[in-house]
C-alpha cells in the first residue's frame, strides 16, 4: 500500500510550476485554465491539503490530476476489534430478555438490546438479576446491592442475592424504586471514594421505600476492591458473609456520607477534584446509532467512500435534516421556549477536508428542489419584477410631482416682490 510520503511525491509530480513556500508548495490549478499560480498544499501525518484560491472543488482537482480520493488520506489500519469477554443478560420480572450489559476485554462497557443494537432506546431499565431478586423478597430474605454484575453473578454462586444497575456506580433511576418496596436491603459499596459516593446516592433512594438499608463495608480488601475481590479470599463463603452483616453492617444515615467524605485522604484520594491540565483521553466513538436507522446508514455508508470524520458527516445530515424538517413541527425546550425543530451546525476543518462537498451531497435533494421551484415560478417571478418596476416609476414621478408642489407653495407664501427676485434668479 502506497504511503502518504509516497501520495505526496506524486501529486507534486503532476503539478506545473511548483514552488516552495513556508507552509507547502504553490502552483497552477489543474482543473481550470490557470495563468498564476493559485493552487496551496501541505501535508502532515494523516492527509494531503491543497485549495485552489480560484474555487475548484477537490472532486475537480482530484480528477484532473488522475488520483484517487483515497490517496489524499492516510489508510485507516483496520484495529483488532474489542474482544467479548462477559455478556450479561438483564430480564424483568416474568424473565422477558429487555437488555444485556456486555463487558469487553480491554475493559469497557456497553449496553445492548435484544436486538443485537448497542443502544438503549425504547429499553425499560429493570435491577440485574430482578427475578431472583423478587424471588428473595418473597421469601423474606434481604438483597445485597453492589456495584457490577460480575459482583451479582459470583455472589449468586454462593447462594446470596445482588443486584446492581446498568451504568455502574450511582447510576440510579427513580423507575427502579417500585422494585425496592418493603425489602431488606444491604448496600455494599467498592473500597473507594467514587464507590461510596455511587453508593449513597443510591441508598438515599432506597430508604424511601424499603424496609430496611444497611451499609456494610467489606473489610480486608485492597483499595478499589469489591465483593469478587472478599470471594476469592480462602474461606469466605455465605455464612461468614452473613456474619459480617451482623456484626459489620449498620443502619444506613445521611449522617454517614459525611463520615466517609470527610476520611477519602485515608484512601489517598481528592472527592470531586478537577485537574488543571485535561489529561489526553482516547476519542470515544461517535455515537451514530443515535441518528436513527435511515441516518445512520445514510451516514455509515459516505463515509465508507468519502473518508471523512463520522461527527462532520452526521453535522451535514442532521444540518439538512433540520432544514427540510423546520417548517413542519415545532420542538418546546420548555414551557416558555417554543420554535421550529431548526440546529445551528458549525463544521471546523482544515482546508482540503471537503466540508463544502459534504454539504452539497447532503443537501443535494433540497437543492434541486429549490430549483425545480424556481423553474416552476419563474413566469411569476418575471411579472412581479415586472410590477414592482412599474410600482418603482410611479413612485419617483409621484415624489418628483410632491418636490415641485411643495417647492411652488414655499413660493406663492413668500412677499411678491421677493417672489419676483427669485424667480428672476432662476430665469
Amino acid at each position: 500500500m502506497e504511503s502518504l510520503n509516497d501520495n505526496w511525491r506524486l501529486f507534486c509530480s503532476k503539478l506545473d510550476k511548483v514552488k516552495q513556500t513556508r507552509n507547502g508548495i504553490e502552483a497552477l490549478c489543474p482543473s481550470h485554465n490557470d495563468k498564476l499560480p493559485s493552487l496551496t498544499a501541505s501535508f502532515t501525518k494523516e492527509k494531503i491539503l491543497f485549495k485552489c484560491q480560484a474555487g475548484c472543488s477537490f472532486e475537480s482537482v482530484v480528477t484532473a490530476l488522475g488520483m484517487q480520493e483515497n490517496q489524499f488520506f492516510i489508510q485507516e489500519e483496520k484495529t483488532q476489534p474489542k474482544t467479548i469477554e462477559s455478556t450479561y443478560r438483564y430480564e424483568d420480572e416474568g424473565g422477558n430478555h429487555v437488555m444485556d450489559v456486555v463487558r469487553f476485554k480491554p475493559k469497557d462497557f456497553r449496553p445492548r438490546r435484544p436486538d443485537g443494537r448497542f443502544t438503549l432506546d425504547r429499553v425499560t431499565r429493570v435491577p440485574y438479576h430482578l427475578p431472583q431478586m423478587l424471588e428473595a423478597m418473597k421469601r423474606g430474605k434481604g438483597i445485597a446491592i453492589v456495584e457490577g454484575e460480575k459482583d451479582c453473578d459470583n455472589a449468586e454462586k454462593i447462594g446470596l442475592t445482588a443486584t446492581t444497575f446498568c451504568g455502574g456506580s450511582g447510576k440510579w433511576r427513580d423507575e427502579y424504586l417500585k422494585w425496592f418496596e418493603d425489602a431488606n436491603v444491604a448496600c455494599v459499596p467498592d473500597n473507594d471514594h467514587a464507590g461510596r459516593k455511587g453508593m449513597n446516592i443510591i441508598a438515599s433512594n432506597i430508604t424511601k421505600v424499603a424496609k430496611s438499608v444497611l451499609w456494610l463495608e467489606i473489610p480486608d480488601i485492597p483499595a478499589k476492591g469489591d465483593l469478587t475481590d472478599w470471594l476469592s479470599i480462602e474461606g469466605n463463603d455465605l455464612d461468614k458473609f452473613n456474619t459480617m452483616v451482623k456484626d459489620s453492617a449498620v443502619q444506613w444515615t445521611s449522617d454517614l456520607a459525611n463520615e466517609w467524605d470527610d476520611t477519602a485522604d485515608e484512601y489517598g484520594e481528592w472527592p470531586d477534584y478537577v485537574t488543571l491540565v485535561r489529561e489526553e483521553e482516547e476519542p470515544r466513538p461517535f455515537p451514530v446509532a443515535a441518528l436513527g436507522t435511515i441516518m445512520e446508514e445514510a451516514v455509515i455508508e459516505f463515509h465508507g467512500y468519502g473518508k471523512q470524520p463520522l461527527s462532520m458527516i452526521a453535522g451535514s445530515a442532521l444540518a439538512t435534516a433540520s432544514l427540510a424538517c423546520q417548517g413542519l413541527t415545532d420542538v418546546g425546550r420548555d414551557s416558555q421556549n417554543i420554535g421550529p425543530i431548526s440546529l445551528s451546525v458549525l463544521t471546523i476543518a482544515e482546508s482540503g477536508e471537503r466540508k463544502s462537498s459534504l454539504d452539497k451531497a447532503f443537501s443535494k435533494a433540497l437543492r434541486d428542489w429549490e430549483r425545480a421551484k424556481a423553474d416552476k415560478m419563474k413566469d411569476e417571478i418575471k411579472k412581479s419584477i415586472a410590477d414592482h418596476a412599474e410600482w418603482e416609476a410611479k413612485r419617483q414621478g409621484l415624489l418628483a410631482a410632491i418636490k415641485e408642489t411643495q417647492k411652488k407653495n414655499a413660493l406663492s407664501e413668500l412677499p411678491k416682490k421677493q417672489t419676483i427676485e427669485m424667480k428672476g434668479k432662476d430665469e
